[in-house]
């Protein structure tokens, strides 16, 4: 049979959609990524929409186009070889954010430790702490970090060294040159060294369940050891040696444990737990602490939030999210609960008036427009490899933790 051929083959993997954010998508093949009977054209088509890219002569298997797209709206690509055949393979949704790095952050790169899973994620932007630690129980810890470095918010991030924290993680937070630990004890980290040094600090009888920094005083809600309740105060001047200061115990309570340690302002912190959904606490006195206000949430589970404004966004697991008014400390004001597609595991702010949840199950990151703080409305999901559990977001630059991967995506 002479002349025999088939249509024209194109291959997805190769193919990258990125997005300006609002009206645009641009679709960028590379080398093979479309063979066929030359030559080769190429259109993309909005399935949403209808609109149709230019037509594109293939060069190599590679090619750049671009189309009429805002994210989430499906796009497909269709080749026609020299004889007319056609063939049309899906591009997946245009983004929500460009893709600027996914790597591999599991136990190989962890000293092969088997319990090391990459599931929370702490970042300034340049330095990013990847840990084992995890917001829901039951879930097994190791004292092992990976670290990066990264040298602006669109260039990827470069494997520094795996260091150990003294503990096992809980979770990491990052202050100029330093690391601190949640774990057993607290621990400072110097991430200006290779490979990384720790100093251990001070042993108290339970163990830091979460910690946050205001200013130079580190605050850890302790656990255990008749330890449930407590929130420590370290003075964190000299970065290396925290100095334990006031250690009040807000709730008597065997077994009430704070989970999330969330800075509101100078003059308050959120405490979050599953006893107690959300603890306003007033820090404005240096010699002891005190709770301002309290909301519990019923049927929902709190253990992770983030705050922007008077706004406080509470994470609740198949709960979703829960969106609340702190404007008034004293008194808290539940405004909305928003259910997303998959299990909500932690949220980051990601713009004005939007977040972004870690969506575990396979949703990856799911963007949320909180305009409306009654109405929130989900603008929809992006597919990361992994199973994401933790997000931060640094301005624009959104970083997640997968349990067996590391993404960087950027939010136009």
């Amino acid at each position: 049979i002479l002349n025999a051929a088939v249509r024209p083959m194109a291959d997805a993997k190769p193919i990258a959609v990125t997005t300006d954010g609002t009206t645009t998508a641009t679709i960028t093949a590379s080398t093979d990524a479309v063979r066929g009977l030359a030559p080769v054209s190429v259109i993309v088509r909005n399935v949403t929409t209808g609109a149709v890219s230019t037509t594109e002569t293939v060069t190599g298997g590679a090619f750049t186009t671009t189309v009429a797209g805002v994210p989430g709206q499906p796009l497909e690509l269709q080749a026609t070889d020299k004889h007319g055949r056609v063939s049309i393979r899906s591009l997946g949704q245009v983004p929500f954010a460009n893709l600027i790095h996914t790597s591999v952050a599991s136990y190989t790169q962890a000293f092969n430790d088997d319990n090391y899973r990459s599931r929370r994620v702490a970042t300034d932007g340049v330095r990013t702490i990847l840990s084992t630690g995890s917001t829901f129980a039951g879930v097994p810890r190791t004292d092992n970090l990976l670290a990066y470095t990264q040298t602006s918010p669109t260039s990827a991030p470069t494997p520094v060294s795996t260091g150990t924290s003294g503990g096992a993680v809980e979770q990491v937070v990052i202050k100029g040159d330093y690391a601190y630990t949640a774990a057993d004890t607290i621990s400072a980290v110097n991430l200006a060294t290779t490979p990384l040094t720790l100093t251990v600090g001070p042993n108290h009888n339970g163990r830091e369940n979460s910690i946050t920094v205001i200013g130079n005083k580190l605050y850890a809600a302790e656990a255990g050891s008749l330890e449930d309740g407590v929130i420590t105060v370290y003075d964190i001047t000299s970065p290396s040696a925290p100095v334990t200061g006031i250690r009040p115990k807000l709730y008597d309570a065997q077994g009430f444990d704070f989970i999330e340690l969330v800075p509101i302002s100078n003059d308050y912190l959120a405490a979050i737990s599953i006893n107690k959904d959300i603890t306003i606490v007033d820090l404005r006195n240096s010699s002891t602490m005190s709770i301002a206000g309290e909301l519990n949430i019923a049927n929902f589970d709190s253990f992770n939030a983030a705050v922007q404004g008077t706004t406080l966004y509470v994470v609740g697991g198949t709960k979703g999210i829960a969106i609340v008014d702190i404007s008034n400390p004293a008194a808290p004001v539940l405004k909305s609960i928003i259910q997303t597609p998959g299990i909500a595991r932690a949220v980051a702010i990601s713009g004005t008036n939007e977040i972004v949840v870690a969506d575990a199950g396979g949703p990856g990151i799911t963007f949320i427009d909180t305009t409306n703080k009654t109405q929130p409305v989900i603008l929809g999901s992006q597919r990361l490899p992994g199973n994401a559990t933790d997000v931060k977001a640094i301005g624009k630059t959104i970083y997640v933790a997968g349990e067996t991967f590391f993404h960087i995506v950027n939010r136009p």
